[in-house]
């Protein structure tokens, strides 16, 4: 069944980026994976689901009343509509730690996934240095009771969208090196990096169930 879904989730992507099967033996660092997504598409994905994003984020706010603010929209670099959920934000002298809930609906294909993020943020002599997060995968800790109800909230408004585990975001394609992502020598892009945003998450420390979903 995993193998199954993944090879869905593998069509998807390989109808939009350019991935390389050959190979050579010591490794190719171009960026051979060129994006063929139509802007239109993605206007057009955006305009038919912005109803039911913005449903969704009002549900978020009346069930969660507490949270410090909610964020939620497209970056030009990403592949995908973001719902954030800013849940606690703690200051200590120079040191800043946060507490949030990602969520990121795909403009590719019809998945989404969701998962919490802890960061620190230390701000020296004007200078700020970012570490690298821990995220959260599954419910668990602070997140447990906003990523399982957000979960019942997007199944209920969108059933056509699908669930991602962290056991496919994290799968990297080989072949696969999109130039807008992030990645360190002889990496290939990942399954989160082509439907979703950039960032290198799936290198990132975590907690929780991989296979969760």
């Amino acid at each position: 069944m995993i193998i199954m879904e993944y090879k869905d989730v593998y069509e998807a992507i390989s109808k939009y980026y350019y991935i390389e099967e050959n190979i050579n033996a010591e490794g190719d660092d171009s960026y051979s994976a060129a994006r063929r997504i139509p802007t239109e598409m993605i206007d057009n994905k955006l305009h038919k689901n912005i109803v039911q994003w913005q449903q969704i984020v009002k549900e978020i706010q009346i069930t969660f009343p507490n949270l410090l603010s909610v964020y939620h929209g497209n970056d030009h670099v990403d592949t995908c509509y973001t719902i954030v959920l800013f849940i606690a934000k703690k200051e200590i002298e120079n040191v800043t730690f946060t507490q949030e809930l990602f969520c990121h609906f795909s403009l590719l294909a019809d998945f989404f996934c969701i998962y919490g993020k802890d960061s620190i943020q230390l701000i020296d002599k004007g200078l700020k240095s970012d570490f690298d997060p821990i995220i959260t995968i599954s419910p668990k800790n602070i997140y447990e009771e906003y990523f399982s109800k957000l979960l019942l909230m997007i199944k209920k408004t969108m059933p056509h969208y699908r669930f991602l585990a962290f056991v496919f975001l994290k799968q990297r394609i080989v072949g696969l090196r999109i130039f807008s992502t992030f990645l360190k020598d002889n990496q290939y892009s990942s399954v989160y990096q082509a439907l979703f945003t950039p960032e290198n998450l799936t290198d990132y420390k975590k907690r929780g169930n991989i296979l969760f979903e």
